[in-house]
């Protein structure tokens, strides 16, 4: 009986241990994934109107139109540029 209390042990040890290093795996993948959109999300707002108006004495109001406002991932040279952490040449890049 012990022996075979051993083996279930030695057994539930290695299959734990087995899960574990697959669950690492899965998380580096899961975060260099979120890693490479972030680094590289890009993001477009059209036709913008931000207006502001005194809302007790009613005495003045003012507005602000943008055309657009654009975020891109840009390189040294500031030209939009995919990046890719783990390339050596964008290692120091961040």
């Amino acid at each position: 009986m012990e022996i075979l209390e051993a083996y279930k042990e030695q057994c539930i040890k290695k299959i734990v241990e087995k899960s574990s290093k697959k669950e690492d795996g899965d998380a580096g993948y899961v975060s260099k994934l979120v890693l490479k959109i972030v680094d590289n999300i890009q993001i477009k707002v059209s036709n913008i109107h931000l207006r502001f108006e005194d809302g007790i004495n009613h005495a003045y109001s003012w507005g602000i139109t943008m055309d657009s406002l654009e975020a891109y991932t840009c390189d040294e040279n500031w030209q939009k540029n995919y990046i890719d952490r783990t390339k050596e040449e964008n290692v120091n890049f961040f």
